[in-house]
């Protein structure tokens, strides 16, 4: 199951996990996927080893990449955008705030996740586990788009949730959106969010993890101490940083701009949790402090110089779970939910459900497009009593069947 660890650092070790191996898939799974989808996941899954071969192992690749970094620093493409290192391009906004280019999904992508999410609705109902589907939204405020005018028909992530949802109100999929709610809540958009990074601000996730537990409260039988969710709560501590989405734009353009403030949350209230999360080889026991935020990262973080930034993880990555395969959050104190909840989710989700983990009995975390085994096996062992699903808009894509790591392929 598992290779010989690579690397020790901070306690930490790489660990290879064959997750297919571990939650292997059913021989009816494929059937679900129509013919035409199964050929085109094929070719699609082709294409992405030609890419990734010819990008790693091209002749002169990075010579060509550097030039065409200079060559966008001269055009000045800084003062419209730049680019990341895996090509997602960035936008800048006419307030200031940094965002990604996000192309249109095609009518027929969005319908096939709708169904998608609605079939995986289905086959929990089958086994009394309750779903939900949680979209964070993004960072461009719908209603205030704040896009310069020669670049804002590349961004598209309003227009992708604003269909999906379509979709999932025409079958009855459960759903909350957090665009909807913020406007309702009355939260100041922008500043809800980081300036230089597309993640919304830690106090926003708490905000967010708040709002979802309303819905578990009302609709799904938990019961949350609201504390939990109220920042005076907690014992706080700011520092000054500067975003991945600037990191991607000085790198590509020679963008730059002043820090902003990262702020994290130590609950007062007692915790008391055991984490594991094993590619990374993470078996901790211990308060809130010492198992679901990387204190490590952040005391370091507040050290970092200007230079130190360029070159660093930005702040965001201080929570201990990042987009990893699995994370499993055991709540050791007694809480009024003895309740176990599974949540797929995206790097929108890091601090949300760490706040959520401090009312619920157990809590588990898959990032889809990390874990390649079959989700359906992983439920089948967990037993959950509740499913969410939480993505930001720009995982709205079209499903590759092929690869099991698509953010809306549940099988």
């Amino acid at each position: 199951m598992t290779n010989q660890p690579t690397e020790n650092c901070n306690s930490e070790r790489q660990v290879s996990i064959d997750w297919i191996a571990k939650y292997p898939f059913k021989i009816n799974d494929d059937k679900k996927m129509p013919d035409f989808n199964k050929y085109e996941a094929k070719v699609d899954g082709i294409k992405l080893k030609i890419n990734d071969y010819t990008g790693k192992h091209f002749l002169g690749r990075l010579m060509l990449s550097k030039v065409a970094g200079e060559q966008n620093s001269f055009l000045q493409w800084k003062h419209g955008k730049g680019s990341t290192a895996n090509d997602s391009e960035v936008l800048f906004m006419e307030n200031g705030y940094l965002t990604y280019v996000q192309p249109k999904e095609s009518e027929d992508s969005i319908a096939e996740i709708a169904n998608s999410l609605a079939d995986f609705q289905g086959w929990l109902a089958e086994r009394n586990i309750k779903f939900l589907y949680v979209n964070a939204g993004s960072k461009v405020n719908p209603d205030d788009r704040q896009l310069l005018k020669q670049f804002a028909v590349l961004e598209y992530t309003n227009e992708n949730g604003d269909t999906l949802q379509k979709h999932l109100s025409d079958k009855g999929v459960a759903y909350v959106d957090m665009r909807r709610e913020m406007k309702e809540a009355g939260l100041d958009w922008y500043s809800a969010y980081y300036r230089t990074d597309h993640h919304w601000t830690t106090a926003t996730g708490m905000w967010a993890a708040g709002v979802i537990a309303e819905k578990l409260d009302a609709e799904y039988g938990f019961v949350f101490d609201k504390k939990i969710f109220d920042g005076k709560k907690y014992f706080s501590d700011s520092y000054t940083w500067k975003g991945g989405q600037w990191n991607s734009a000085h790198s590509t353009s020679g963008y730059d701009c002043p820090r902003e403030e990262y702020t994290y949350y130590l609950p007062a209230f007692p915790t008391l949790f055991s984490v594991e999360i094993p590619t990374r080889g993470i078996e901790r026991q211990g308060e809130y402090k010492d198992t679901l935020i990387d204190m490590q990262k952040v005391m370091d973080g507040k050290q970092y110089s200007d230079a130190d930034l360029a070159k660093v993880p930005d702040a965001y990555h201080n929570a201990m779970w990042r987009n990893d395969a699995v994370g499993i959050f055991k709540n050791l104190l007694p809480v009024e939910n003895d309740k176990k909840l599974l949540v797929l989710q995206d790097s929108f989700g890091w601090y949300l459900t760490t706040y959520l983990a401090c009312g619920v009995k157990e809590v588990h975390v898959i990032h889809p497009m990390a874990f390649d085994g079959s989700i359906h096996a992983y439920i089948e062992e967990f037993k959950p009593d509740t499913v969410i699903v939480l993505y930001c808009e720009r995982n709205i894509k079209k499903i590759n069947w092929a690869t099991h790591k698509s953010a809306f392929d549940f099988r």
